[in-house]
């Protein structure tokens, strides 16, 4: 299989993933930007949170939110170990 190939299946498996967590749209922003999942580069929540401690702390309870969410899902996190190892 391509690298391509293994990384369109990779991306559209990470997206059902986050789908099932059951989300808010808020929080999948979230996790996409603290992991880098479908962004251009990975760590923009630092750069979006170094100027501002209450921006950080906000985004710091959303992302715990959402963690909460995915871990109840276990589907969720057997896939996304599927596409770590």
């Amino acid at each position: 299989m391509s690298k391509t190939t293994t990384q369109t299946k990779t991306r559209i498996e990470v997206d059902v993933a986050l789908r099932q967590a059951d989300l808010t749209s808020q929080e999948e922003k979230v996790l996409r930007m603290r992991y880098g999942i479908g962004m251009a580069a990975d760590g923009q929540i630092q750069a979006h949170t170094a100027v501002n401690a209450d921006v950080q702390a906000q985004i710091a309870a959303i992302e715990q939110k959402a963690i909460g969410h995915v871990r109840r899902q276990q589907a969720v996190i057997d896939r996304l170990r599927r596409i770590d190892g």
